[in-house]
């Protein structure tokens, strides 16, 4: 029942103490926007309290690591937030809030500003930003990769305009597409960038200019020229004219057949080469050009091709192919006219050696002159033309035969009258020259050294002759150039006298009888020559009609310029020539009605004689014949008589030109050539055509026939007489050798019998077989090439057929037909067969070939330890197919940088590592290759980012470097720019012996934080950090030193400072020294400037010992951190001094002052203390009222609320640097006011400990009873 009773007592004490002794509320700190902020952004860092707790009228402060924060330009403090207007780098610091509740103090934990620099903004251009009309742009709006996860807006201007999704503009967050540019769209473009909600981290892009031109004009240019001669080799080049640099894929067409690789035609990039050309060759080409990736840039070019048979040459000779000796020969070699504007080049030849510029050769392109011939130079010449730079233009040309007569020719001079002439007649010379043609004819008269004349023909006649024209006359001939002379010709005397007016009548008496007599002479021959003519076609004449030669040869000779001397059908060479040929004279008696003709007929240069025959001509034979009387008269000789019944003599000199007509028996019938088309073996039922076509022999219009023989007999004769034979539907009885040959229409040449050539015709139908060069699957986006095998002849083109044979899918002129960048649609059965000729021969169906297309597996590139890496570093690239086949591959690898691909010939396997360097930044991709040749997807593109320095950590302290003994604070290393992979170590500089160690208890971490849960004085130093990763491991620079001072009693060791205050001036001397209250030795002052030393080294231009130092003349570089060291390491009393160059400075204690004391400041003056000594002072940038008297302030009773920044301003001297003045706790003190408090707390436990102890005795006493 008591127990009971003091329940109640018992939970009212335990809520009493709960009450006094309850948890501090917790604080944190909420910052608006998020960490990291941008340069330029307001951010707000709201101080929250929990819940309960907000209902009392709090206060709040404000600090960072460095300072208590209150109202400034940019800073704002409104109770519990701070607002940051216009963050700059110099605001990334840690930042705390702290309020007091129930007389405690409870902070915040530190949060971290992190300011960065706005990310750079970037716009991208697909294709690029130089493009074609017609193109699709897409411009992409890029933040550095790591911010892109934070919600950026995009907003596009073109000019100063912005882009809105209308058409060709589509707008899609960080991306716009232009659709099918045009000129108007060429303009500058950027993005603006901003984050939602956050206005002040809008951001504008650099502008890039968009260029829009026109398709270049793609250019076919023709080599050797677009009319070409059969034969020749063409190369037809698709030449653009700018931005040749871009990537081209060049397309080339025949009519409207594509053109790949085949026998004659070889297609390399932006070249067509066509060896051999043929007739069939003759079209439009035309070249398409692409940029691979970019199909809108399609330009197309077309050239006709004209393929025509070489041109025919003539070799003429000037003056004759017959010369003499000395004389200047010229041969000329022509082509025909329309051709002759090509750059021919000429080449003689003398028999079958090479003629030059050599004496007596004179070589002048197309023409040869022989100075001055010889006996040597008879000889056969030709020429060989070809077209300079086109080889297979070389055709050789017909020859001729330079004949050389060794004796110098004479003329022979004549005149028409005998006796003397009289004045006032007639008189016509003749200079006869029986060789040859060509020359010119000189005349003299009274000496040789003068010309009378020159004329062109054989005579000279001079008109009304004088008596002064009588005289010796002399001619020669001469021709060429120089001029080669003849001989002069035997005098001749010409007798001129005078006529006298008396036989003038007689004369005209006697021309009219003469005439009178003429008449009836004429008319007697008249009758003579019928007569004759009767008996001859009588009488035998030794020449059969066979021998005749046909009225269309004699109509060739009339054409030629020659008239054959014929009686009837019989030539009349053919009658006298009975004598031997070798003989130089032989008797012809002539016939005739009354009177005898004795003839005596000379042959001249008589080379061979054969009489015509029906299949061709006879040869060309020149022969002079000369009919004179049977006994010539000459001078001082006795006249006989020719005839038996006269005293009168007739005088006949008749000379002839008989042209016996060029055997094609002597010179070689032009041969004639057959093709076949199509060629080689032929199949039953195809069609096929033979040509039969001769070239030479000067004949252009043929008659053809056709022979075929079969096992060696002349089975079909004259078949066709057309030049194109042709059988359709063949059968194995059409198997055989086919000839032909032609003969001349209106004429009696005929050509050769051409070389047989063999039809072969198989009866069974043809049967294709269809393979492709891939086996097994075939991956998406891969290139499949069918080959349809016909192992038998040519001429075919191939038919491709998918999924049924009812439809043609294409049609290609070689056996192989590729489909790049294959889809699944492109799977399923496929067919071929070949067809040639006209009407077409089909062959047979190939069997079946299944074409597997499956989805290509996406290769995925993964990069170890980062896309942030710094020279020298090595990176892993592993490259994993996606896939569940087990499959074995091959990999390659790509980078794109400056907008070129490259292959990255170090990497061969799935795995590569690479040592990298600044030069290998870029985009890097990867793909498998199966056995079977097929490759993956591409890897997205990883953009592998090289820095060409070395990078150096930062280290950061949170919350601040001053510290107090258990306090926690936390080291911060990180790498800048690069946050993945990374191990850290931290080190220490505890002394200066020892150097840097590293710090034992914070082994190597991947967070990049060193905690110290509880500070103690040990941890005092100088810190730095490092970073390293990799394999081969790559080290960072270490960090720059910061240090972290711990504070601390010590009631033995005592730092003492004279003066002893923070600020001093500079020049001013300064004592420290480290004294022991239990008079132990080894302890130093050390300091901390921007290095450890020690403060009495010869450095430091200071005196005393290791446990003084006095600075005589301080500088501002002695600013910096002092404090007392243990021989062991141990740092007691660390205290900022600081040196200062100004007029005014604060006086204020070295050391933290504990709450309770009283605090005095001091303004003081580095020169006599000014007149007016008011001064003000400031605690954290606000004015301290009502606390100053003169240059002193007292605060009688400091507490926490006093810590912060204190500086002093003088209306005059100016204001002295800040200080901070650090409070401690109130020292522990026994009060009387506790006793009670404690009594009363204590009581109830040792009331209720007495009561159960007397309850329990009790209770025992009733036990035992």
């Amino acid at each position: 029942m008591e127990f009971r009773s003091l329940l109640p007592l018992l939970l009212l004490t335990f809520s009493i103490h709960s009450g006094e002794t309850g948890d501090l509320p917790r604080v944190t700190v909420k910052v608006t926007p998020d960490t990291p902020v941008f340069t330029g952004e307001t951010v707000t860092l709201t101080c929250e309290i929990e819940e309960q707790f907000r209902s009392v009228n709090l206060s709040f402060l404000w600090a960072n690591s460095r300072t208590s924060v209150f109202d400034s330009e940019r800073y704002s403090v409104n109770t519990n937030t701070l607002t940051i207007r216009g963050v700059t780098p110099n605001d990334q610091d840690e930042f705390w809030c702290s309020t007091e509740i129930h007389g405690q103090k409870p902070s915040s934990t530190a949060v971290y500003v992190t300011v960065k620099d706005l990310p750079r903004v970037t716009v991208r251009v697909t294709p690029d930003t130089s493009v074609f009309t017609g193109e699709t742009v897409t411009l992409k709006c890029e933040i550095e990769e790591q911010y892109r996860s934070l919600y950026w807006r995009y907003l596009w201007y073109k000019d100063r305009t912005e882009v809105y999704n209308t058409h060709p503009y589509t707008v899609n967050t960080n991306t716009l597409t232009i659709s099918s540019v045009t000129q108007s769209d060429q303009s500058q473009y950027w993005c603006v960038t901003e984050i939602h909600g956050r206005p002040q981290t809008s951001q504008q892009s650099s502008a890039v200019h968009l260029t829009v031109m026109d398709l270049p004009r793609a250019t076919v240019r023709v080599t050797p020229d677009t009319s070409v001669f059969t034969g020749e080799t063409v190369t037809l080049k698709c030449e653009i004219e700018q931005y040749r640099s871009l990537d081209w894929r060049y397309l080339w067409y025949k009519d409207s057949t594509a053109v790949y690789n085949s026998h004659r035609y070889t297609v390399n990039t932006n070249t067509l080469t066509i060896s051999s050309v043929t007739q069939s060759d003759q079209s439009q080409f035309r070249c398409v050009t692409v940029i691979y990736g970019r199909q809108q840039t399609s330009s197309r070019s077309s050239v006709y091709l004209t393929v025509k048979a070489l041109p025919r040459a003539t070799l003429t000779v000037t003056p004759d192919t017959s010369v003499f000796t000395g004389e200047t020969v010229t041969l000329k070699c022509e082509i025909e006219e329309q051709y002759r504007s090509l750059y021919w080049r000429y080449l003689w030849y003398k028999d079958r050696t090479a003629v030059y510029n050599t004496h007596p050769y004179t070589v002048n392109t197309n023409t040869l002159t022989i100075s001055s011939v010889s006996q040597s130079d008879q000889s056969q010449f030709r020429c060989v033309t070809v077209i300079y730079g086109r080889p297979q233009t070389s055709q050789s040309r017909t020859a001729v035969d330079i004949t050389v007569t060794g004796s110098k020719p004479k003329a022979e001079l004549t005149s028409d009258t005998e006796g003397s002439v009289l004045t006032g007649n007639t008189v016509t010379l003749t200079c006869l020259m029986n060789q040859s043609t060509g020359w010119k004819f000189y005349w003299y008269q009274h000496t040789q050294n003068t010309e009378k004349n020159t004329t062109e023909g054989i005579y000279y006649t001079i008109h009304n002759i004088t008596v002064s024209d009588g005289g010796q006359f002399w001619c020669r001939a001469g021709r060429g150039n120089p001029v080669y002379y003849t001989d002069y010709s035997d005098v001749l005397w010409i007798n001129v006298s005078a006529s006298s007016s008396s036989s003038h009548g007689l004369m005209v008496g006697v021309a009219v009888g003469l005439s009178f007599m003429f008449l009836i002479i004429f008319l007697v021959f008249l009758w003579c020559y019928k007569t004759r003519k009767g008996k001859v076609s009588e009488s035998p004449s030794g020449v059969s009609p066979q021998q005749n030669i046909s009225q269309t040869s004699d109509q060739k000779h009339n054409e030629d310029g020659y008239t054959p001397l014929q009686s009837g059908n019989a030539h009349i060479y053919d009658s006298v020539n009975a004598a031997d040929n070798k003989d130089t004279s032989t008797a012809v008696t002539v016939s005739g009605p009354s009177d005898e003709l004795y003839s005596q007929v000379d042959t001249k240069n008589n080379k061979q004689k054969s009489k015509d025959n029906v299949s061709g001509a006879a040869d060309l034979t020149y022969a002079d014949i000369e009919l004179k009387p049977k006994i010539e008269v000459k001078k001082n000789k006795e006249k006989k008589d020719i005839t038996s019944g006269s005293n009168d003599v007739t005088y006949a000199q008749i000379k002839l030109m008989i042209l016996h007509i060029h055997s094609e028996q002597a010179a070689e019938r032009p041969k004639p050539q057959v093709s076949v088309w199509p060629d080689g073996r032929l199949f039953r039922g195809e069609t096929v055509t033979l040509t039969c076509v001769i070239s030479g022999g000067g004949v252009t219009n043929w008659l053809y026939s056709w022979n075929k023989t079969r096992h060696s007999q002349l089975s079909q004769y004259n078949i066709s007489n057309l030049q194109y034979y042709t059988i359709s539907s063949v059968s194995e009885s059409d198997a055989g050798q086919y000839t032909c040959r032609g003969t001349e229409i209106r004429g009696s040449r005929s050509s050769d019998t051409s070389d047989a050539v063999t039809l072969t015709v198989s009866g069974s139908k043809p049967k294709a077989e269809l393979t492709s060069d891939t086996e097994g699957s075939v991956l998406t986006g891969n290139t499949v090439t069918l080959t349809c095998l016909m192992n038998q002849s040519t001429g075919w083109k191939f038919n491709w057929y998918q999924h049924t044979q009812n439809t043609e899918k294409t049609t290609t002129d070689t056996n192989t037909y590729t489909m790049s960048n294959v889809r699944v649609s492109d799977g399923g059965q496929y067919w071929c067969r070949a067809g040639r000729g006209n009407p077409v021969y089909y062959t047979d169906y190939s069997d079946v070939l299944w074409i597997n297309v499956t989805e290509s597996p996406k290769a995925v590139l993964s990069v170890e330890p980062d896309k942030q890496l710094f020279s020298g570093e090595t990176v892993t690239l592993r490259c994993d197919i996606q896939t569940k086949q087990d499959t074995e591959w091959t990999y390659s690898w790509t980078v794109e940088k400056y907008n070129q691909q490259y292959t990255v010939n170090r990497c061969k396997t799935q795995e590569c590592k690479i040592r990298v360097y600044h030069s290998d930044s870029g985009h890097y991709t990867c793909r498998g290759k199966s056995v079977n040749g097929q490759n993956t997807e591409k890897s997205e593109a990883v953009t592998l980012t090289v820095s060409s320095y070395k990078p150096k950590t930062l280290l950061r302290v949170s919350p601040q470097q001053w510290l107090t003994e258990g306090d926690s604070v936390t080291l911060m290393c990180e790498v800048n720019r690069s946050s993945t992979g990374w191990t850290f170590s931290w080190f220490t500089e505890h002394n200066l012996s020892s150097g840097y160690d590293l710090v034992s208890d914070s082994s190597g971490g991947s967070k990049g934080n060193y905690t110290v849960s509880s500070a103690a004085l040990k941890h005092t130093g100088v810190y730095m950090c490092g970073a390293e990763r990799g394999d081969p491991v790559y080290h960072t620079h270490n960090s720059s030193t910061q240090p972290l001072w711990i504070t601390g009693v010590s009631s033995s060791v005592s730092l003492i400072i004279r003066p002893n205050r923070t600020q001093h001036f500079s020049s001013e001397s300064l004592s420290l020294s480290c004294e022991d209250h239990r008079n132990s030795t080894g302890w130093t002052v050390r300091r901390y400037t921007n290095t450890l030393e020690t403060c009495s080294s010869s450095s430091v231009r200071s005196t005393g010992t290791e446990s003084t130092c006095t600075i005589r003349s301080l500088i501002t570089s002695d600013t910096g951190v002092y404090w007392c060291e243990s021989e062991s390491g141990h740092k007691l009393h660390p205290v900022n001094i600081s040196i200062h160059n100004a007029d005014v400075i604060l006086d204020s204690p070295v050391h933290p002052v504990t709450e309770g004391d009283s605090l005095t400041l001091h303004c003081l003056y580095r020169d006599k203390n000014p007149s007016n000594l008011r001064a003000e002072f400031y605690k954290d940038g606000s004015v301290v009222q009502n606390q100053t008297t003169g240059d002193m302030m007292i605060i009688s009773t400091v507490s926490k609320s006093h810590e912060g920044f204190y500086y002093c301003k003088h209306p005059e001297r100016g204001e002295s640097p800040k200080s901070w003045i650090s409070v401690t706790g109130e020292r522990e003190k026994i009060s009387v006011f506790k006793i009670p408090s404690f009594l009363l707390a204590v009581c109830p436990y040792l009331i209720v400990t007495v009561v159960l102890v007397f309850k329990c005795f009790r209770l025992r006493e009733e036990t035992l009873v």
